[in-house]
């Protein structure tokens, strides 16, 4: 059973490469169910995605972030800021 629940976000640019990286991680932290928004919901719209991202982060225990670029994740950021949900930055 996994210690923790991690949602892994990546930015647009990388987001067809989600599937790899989750894979690494889910190697590499095998105490941890890691979840990617993109491999989660490919068939949402904007809105809609969205809204079950934070659906997804709000069961999460953390949030990594993928190669940490400007503002690519502010709304994810501000809602764990908000909600006290940890997060962390993973550097490929």
């Amino acid at each position: 059973m996994c210690e923790k629940i991690v949602y892994v976000s990546t930015n647009n640019k990388i987001s067809k490469k989600a599937g790899s990286i989750v894979k690494k991680l889910a190697l590499r932290y095998d105490d941890c169910c890691i979840l990617s928004p993109f491999l989660c919901f490919p068939y949402l719209r904007t809105e809609e995605f969205l809204d079950n991202c934070l659906t997804l982060l709000d069961m999460c225990d953390e949030m990594w972030v993928i190669d940490n670029d400007e503002n690519s994740f502010s709304f994810e950021m501000e809602y764990c800021n908000k909600h006290k949900i940890p997060i962390k930055i993973i550097r490929r």
